[in-house]
């Protein structure tokens, strides 16, 4: 199975503490919801800093936190929300054009972020100024799935539910700088919408499932289907996530199957499956696995109590289960958290989709096969929660229940001793599209909190190298690109077969030579520069591929 446009060469370290600019951070990448930031552990060593409620409703929904550079983004109902991290305090708000559903899983690309609205539509908004850019077609139906975004196309589903709990809809992929519609995918043969599960890019192609339990291997910009395979005949309302040790796709069915998926040559080769729990009588999952150290984990709910199930991911087997409280379903994606230690020790994160809408942890190590459950943080604001557990690179854990607040809960250490955690309402939307700077000092109630961090200025990324040439002699391969600043370096990734990726750091030139070897060659590019003592990096280009 060869991974060409994921498959991450950066240390992993990095990839753990970068911003979750997604659901999970997925990027199609190994590492994805993984973070070494020092995270709380348990419920001495920790507290809310601030909480900020967005609705004064019963129940209300707020999208996912987005972790910008200036500040936290989150939507609720058709408002979008710049937060301070010091203080929650609301810096900026703009009026969407259609509210959000009971999800919303947002996606930022340098400074755009894009957001999936009711009615199948997505709105692009600049988080510099805050304005629209563009709003897509209507595709109908609510925006439930994940969001992906590669090489400038954005890619999402939509479900629509029928009177009798089925579901159908439609994947769809739109060029990212416009929102214009590159192609749809509809299986009217086997109907099923894209609730809660998404798509992810494994070499030249995108793979996506949902409700018909159905996986399609698709082209990244045109209306073609390279392949499909029939997981199961139950929901799949999880969505996909890449291993890098076994070079596979993982998703899991709503009656608790896992699937471990091998592909190629945009092709589907292989799918292996096993049970997340043996002797349950009845099981429901919809919570996308996150892996670490081959060691998957995953939530449901079986036999009317949550759990957290600890999975073998090279033999799909369980290794033990976490059990929760009854009637409480674990439906997030487990937050694991190796707190920058080294020792293998994870602490892993997650909610309960019941009163009181906590949030909840354990700990794990390699040859671990118990684990108990310790109550992390019990918010005022009670509610039901379906939400992931998101981190930034200070630790911070950021979560929302169906309160419609959002909560920011970090190291006891970083709680000043004068403060205590208030709710912030905030009123309700206005029907124009407007943009609110909202003043440092307000007569909204906030939380006294730590000093604010000086403002950082917005960094971009770079862009990649384009005009990559190949020449192929007897010995060797002589690669030639451009890029658009001298100040930018050059990573060129490369590997022999099934090997493991190798690079080159290209400081000034653009020009470098590999060496030829006995097996398939492939090579693809990337520009970073360093700002702000931290270095930012640029999407690969295509992988070139070629034989001995």
């Amino acid at each position: 199975m060869k991974k060409k446009t994921f498959l991450c060469l950066i240390l992993t370290a990095a990839i753990f503490l970068s911003a979750f600019s997604t659901f999970r951070n997925e990027q199609g990448m190994d590492g994805a919801n993984v973070v070494s930031s020092v995270t709380p552990e348990d419920t001495a060593d920790c507290g809310a800093i601030w909480t900020n409620k967005f609705s004064t409703k019963g129940i209300s929904y707020n999208s996912i936190p987005i972790m910008g550079t200036n500040g936290i983004y989150v939507v609720n109902s058709n408002i979008l929300y710049e937060l301070s991290y010091a203080n929650g305090q609301v810096l900026r708000q703009t009026t969407l054009k259609e509210k959000m559903n009971s999800v919303c899983n947002m996606l930022l690309e340098e400074h755009f972020l894009y957001i999936p609205l009711a009615n199948g539509t997505i709105q692009c908004v600049d988080i510099t100024s805050m304005t629209s850019l563009w709003q897509s077609e209507s595709f109908g139906g609510q925006s439930l799935s994940t969001t992906f975004c590669q090489d400038g196309y954005l890619y999402a589903g939509t479900t629509n539910v029928l009177s009798n709990g089925t579901t159908t809809g439609l994947f769809y992929c739109l060029n990212a700088k416009d929102g214009s519609t590159v192609w749809t995918y509809e299986d009217k043969d086997h109907p099923g919408g894209y609730y809660w599960s998404g798509a992810i890019v494994y070499e030249d192609a995108l793979y996506f499932t949902g409700d018909n339990g159905i996986l399609v291997s698709h082209s990244l910009t045109e209306p073609v289907v390279y392949d499909t395979a029939v997981l199961t005949t139950a929901n799949i309302r999880a969505g996909l996530t890449y291993h890098k040790e076994t070079d596979a796709l993982y998703t899991v069915a709503k009656d608790g199957t896992l699937f471990q998926i091998q592909c190629g040559n945009q092709k589907i080769t292989k799918v292996s499956s096993g049970k997340i729990m043996n002797g349950a009588k009845f099981i429901t999952c919809t919570s996308t696995p996150t892996i670490y150290n081959n060691r998957l984990y995953v939530g449901c709910m079986a036999d009317q109590y949550g759990y957290v199930c600890v999975m073998d991911a090279l033999t799909l087997k369980p290794i033990y289960q976490v059990k929760g409280f009854q009637n409480a379903e674990v439906k997030s994606s487990p937050l694991v958290s190796t707190r920058g230690s080294s020792t293998g020790e994870v602490t892993v994160y997650f909610s309960m989709n019941a009163l009181p809408g906590g949030l909840y942890a354990f700990k794990d190590t390699e040859g671990k096969t118990s684990a108990s459950l310790h109550t992390l943080y019990i918010p005022q604001a009670k509610q039901y929660c379906l939400s992931s557990i998101t981190a930034d690179d200070k630790g911070r854990l950021y979560y929302s229940n169906d309160s419609g607040t959002l909560f920011c809960v970090t190291l006891a250490k970083d709680i000043p001793a004068t403060s205590t955690p208030t709710v912030t309402s905030i009123p309700a939307a206005t029907s124009t599209p407007t943009v609110t700077s909202i003043p440092a000092a307000t007569s909204t109630p906030t939380v006294s909190n730590s000093p604010a961090p000086a403002a950082k200025k917005s960094v971009s990324k770079p862009k990649k190298p384009y005009s990559v040439k190949v020449k192929k002699s007897k010995k060797k391969y002589k690669v030639t690109w451009k890029k658009k600043s001298k100040k930018y370096q050059t990573i060129i990734s490369y590997r022999y077969g099934k090997g493991k990726w190798k690079k080159k750091t290209i400081k000034k030139n653009t020009a470098a030579t590999i060496k030829k070897g006995k097996k398939r060659l492939q090579i693809r590019l990337r520009c970073k520069i360093k700002k702000q003592s931290k270095w930012i990096y640029s999407s690969y280009t295509k992988t070139f591929s070629f034989r001995p």
